[in-house]
């Protein structure tokens, strides 16, 4: 499996995330975390379920990083509709929430969420949770399925 930091094929393009939150903050502190890494970033507003997965089939992002509460629907109901579409349920679904961290692991294992991130200030911490989740990624191979 290929990591961030390991990708050697598609003419060595950086994984593109989009981060959906409905915080303006929270969106603009993932988007500078994960620049800083060497990520590619699309940021969007928590909007509906249809703009959202508009969004994920136009941009083709190799991971979301999804908050759980949002306005007009929960990260954990999205990630579940998305699983259930062929042209997205290849992308890989982190959910970053402050939720407390157990009820998150356990959204995330019921909606089919890869892995979860608590939101913290703490960058140290929120790149080391994303850099042992982005081993479990093989984006060349999820970058192939999705054509």
């Amino acid at each position: 499996m290929q990591g961030a930091d390991q990708v050697t094929d598609n003419n060595d393009i950086p994984p593109l995330f989009m981060v959906v939150d409905d915080d303006q903050v929270v969106l603009a502190q993932a988007e500078s975390r994960l620049c800083d890494l060497g990520y590619q970033v699309i940021t969007r507003e928590g909007k509906s379920y249809f703009d959202i997965s508009d969004d994920i089939l136009k941009y083709k992002p190799d991971v979301l990083l999804l908050d759980i509460r949002m306005p007009s629907m929960s990260g954990a109901r999205l990630t579940e509709l998305l699983g259930r579409h062929d042209r997205t349920a290849n992308t890989p679904v982190i959910l970053h929430s402050n939720v407390e961290p157990g009820e998150l692991r356990e959204l995330a294992r019921k909606s089919g969420a890869m892995g979860v991130i608590p939101k913290t200030p703490d960058d140290q911490l929120f790149v080391s949770q994303l850099k042992r989740l982005m081993r479990r990624i093989d984006v060349v191979e999820n970058r192939r399925k999705a054509g």
